[in-house]
């Protein structure tokens, strides 16, 4: 155990003449692979409750403000996620407009104080909810494309894990090739 220890994770790259940085190098894939993993969650939360709130809008005929429809009709009040994203001014706020929420055109956004842009708060219980049919395209693009199933996301966190560990693995193999190919640049540019 010890000999597998001292293999695969105390690595540094100042063990390597060319490369001579004091970095332990699988420790730091071991710290990055948990960040790598949130960030996929992540990612998948965001699609996921766009795909929602963007099918059941469509669904509902909600694309004017006189249709709008609230999160609770939606079925989709207790999603916090999206809650948080229909706050803000991200991509979704293109796409799923918020009755009575004040637009700018560029020109007075960027002539506005920043302390006028506060986030606003919003009550999600009254407040009602439609798509932008200008853009209708990014809507059927995401209707068609966007859907992410649990299953997808834990496939790919395993994935990321066994590359991971693959890397972690090679990792004497990866840095002798790259201490081989820093000596052969500095080889020829030495010339």
């Amino acid at each position: 155990m010890k000999e597998f220890y001292t293999q695969f994770f105390l690595i540094n790259l100042k063990d390597y003449y060319n490369l001579g940085i004091d970095l332990r190098i699988n420790i730091l894939l071991l710290v990055t692979l948990p960040i790598v993993l949130l960030l996929w969650i992540a990612f998948h939360l965001v699609r996921s409750n766009t795909f929602l709130v963007v099918k059941r809008l469509s669904r509902r005929g909600a694309a004017s403000a006189e249709s709008a429809k609230t999160l609770r009709e939606l079925g989709l009040f207790d999603k916090r996620i999206l809650k948080l994203m229909l706050s803000g001014d991200g991509q979704i706020t293109k796409i799923v407009k918020r009755v009575g929420k004040k637009e700018y055109s560029y020109e007075e956004y960027t002539a506005l104080d920043k302390k006028e842009l506060k986030k606003e708060r919003v009550d999600f219980e009254e407040a009602r909810f439609y798509l932008n049919t200008e853009q209708q395209t990014r809507i059927d693009k995401i209707q068609a494309r966007y859907e992410v199933r649990p299953i997808h996301t834990a496939l790919m966190c395993v994935f990321i894990f066994v590359a991971f560990v693959c890397a972690m693995l090679l990792m004497p193999e990866i840095l002798t090739g790259l201490d081989w190919l820093v000596g052969a640049a500095k080889g020829l540019f030495a010339k």
